[in-house]
């Protein structure tokens, strides 16, 4: 544990927690003192490392357009296909005229004409398909048909809900989200100037008798709020570093006149590295956002009279954020304060980790929104395929056998295509084209054999 001297207060700050904080009266500094600022920079660290994670783009689930179509094609089979197969091979986009009353013009009505057409393409181009021959040719009864339109109707539902589930766009959201309450917004993103116009105390904060007035930076990134705590007043050398007591001591660059983005990135990269992506919760963001909030609320200066500032107040808290290496110093930053509630106001940063807090949870619902449709349309799918023909699922070993059983026949024709010439070195040799190989050494009349 490590007294952390802010003005008139004495920080106790375990960094090993999200800083803790018990007062313990101390005498004012002459000048700030190297490390003053290390407990909230470590604090707002917390953050920064959080909003420099990435949530990774969400692997590829069920291919919904191949159930679609599938469901589509049985929709088809269950009509007069011929002549839906017909019309989309003559239509575009308009939809035909089917004759009324027609299976056709039930179908397609009911269903769309662009998803009749993408069905009858699919009987089209498969149509040596066992399953699809049997489909077409199966003779379908009322009640198959009754059950065929009752799953083909849910099926749609159910894809129309999960099409409403979009969670590569939750994913860039937050993670745009993130890299905002980081860096900031615009032309913010790759500047950072605390003197100049507006000058460091407009930028970080001020405080001028009674009145506390916010800095126009504070709060808008936690590069900005960052650099207010870290960054000191033109003195002709980066001491003292207020931020760090590491040797060697992380310094930046007095706020001048100059650009400190290069200090930003030294400052941001001592935070330490990225949470991970299972490390970055809901719980985690709530519980961050919480400590934090207590943190700024907590009074500072003299008697604690200043609350939702962070950083160093001299003089009995009655200077401003101004970065100076005197017995005047103020390095920090000032936020609004709201009425009533006694809370900071405008931390947009924060108002970002909370809301994204929100957004991982709704992303976890989706997620399991998005594992739950997907089962139910493969099984969907399923059933409308076995509806369809009438029968029980086909058993998956069946299939697989079926799949061997015609292998082996295609091998074996292709065995006898190349004994076809027998022993004839040259005849054999026209057969390359088809795999066929000479052998030598191989039976009579089957040195023509095929490659291995």
């Amino acid at each position: 544990m490590k007294p952390v001297q802010h003005g008139a207060i004495c920080t106790t700050v375990n960094l090993f927690a999200l800083v803790l904080l018990t007062r313990l009266n101390c005498a004012s500094a002459a000048k700030p003192d190297a490390g003053l600022n290390a407990a909230h920079f470590l604090a707002l660290c917390k953050a920064v490392r959080v909003a420099k994670s990435t949530l990774p783009t969400p692997a590829a689930g069920a291919n919904l357009e191949d159930l679609s179509t599938v469901a589509a094609a049985v929709a088809v089979s269950l009509s007069d296909h011929k002549e839906i197969v017909v019309k989309a091979e003559k239509q575009e986009n308009k939809g035909p005229v089917f004759p009324a009353g027609s299976s056709e013009n039930t179908t397609c009505s009911a269903y769309s004409w662009p998803f009749c057409k993408r069905g009858a393409e699919y009987l089209k181009t498969n149509n040596k398909n066992f399953e699809i021959q049997t489909w077409l040719s199966e003779n379908k009864s009322p009640s198959i048909t009754r059950k065929l339109n009752t799953t083909l109707a849910t099926f749609l539902k159910t894809m129309a809900g999960r099409k409403q589930i979009q969670l590569d766009q939750t994913v860039r959201k937050i993670n745009g989200l993130l890299n905002d309450a980081l860096e900031g917004e615009g032309s913010e993103k790759t500047s950072t100037n605390l003197s100049g116009s507006p000058n460091r105390e407009t930028a970080c904060g001020k405080i001028s008798g009674t009145t506390k007035t916010a800095g126009t930076l504070a709060g808008k990134s936690l590069k900005a709020d960052i650099m207010c705590l870290c960054a000191m007043e033109p003195s002709g050398d980066k001491e003292p570093a207020v931020c760090t007591t590491a040797k060697p001591a992380l310094s930046v660059e007095n706020s001048g006149a100059k650009d400190l983005q290069p200090d930003w990135e030294i400052l941001k990269k001592a935070c330490g590295t990225p949470v991970s992506k299972e490390g970055l919760t809901t719980a985690h963001l709530t519980s961050l956002t919480e400590d934090l909030t207590q943190l700024i609320m907590t009074g500072k200066g003299e008697n604690n009279k200043h609350p939702n500032v962070l950083g160093a107040l001299n003089n009995g808290g009655e200077t401003s954020c101004n970065g100076n290496a005197n017995a005047q110093y103020g390095v920090c930053v000032i936020y609004e304060t709201e009425a009533g509630t006694n809370q900071a106001k405008n931390l947009k940063w924060m108002a970002v980790l909370k809301a994204e807090a929100t957004t991982l949870a709704q992303l976890n619902e989706q997620r399991k929104q998005e594992n739950s449709l997907k089962i139910a349309l493969v099984a969907l799918n399923t059933t409308l395929a076995n509806i369809a023909t009438g029968e029980e699922p086909l058993n998956q070993q069946n299939i697989q056998q079926t799949d061997a059983d015609d292998s082996s026949k295609q091998l074996a024709a292709k065995i006898q295509k190349c004994n076809e010439a027998k022993d004839d070195q040259e005849a054999c040799k026209k057969l390359e084209d088809k795999g066929c190989v000479f052998n030598p050494k191989g039976e009579k009349d089957k040195k023509c054999t095929l490659s291995e």
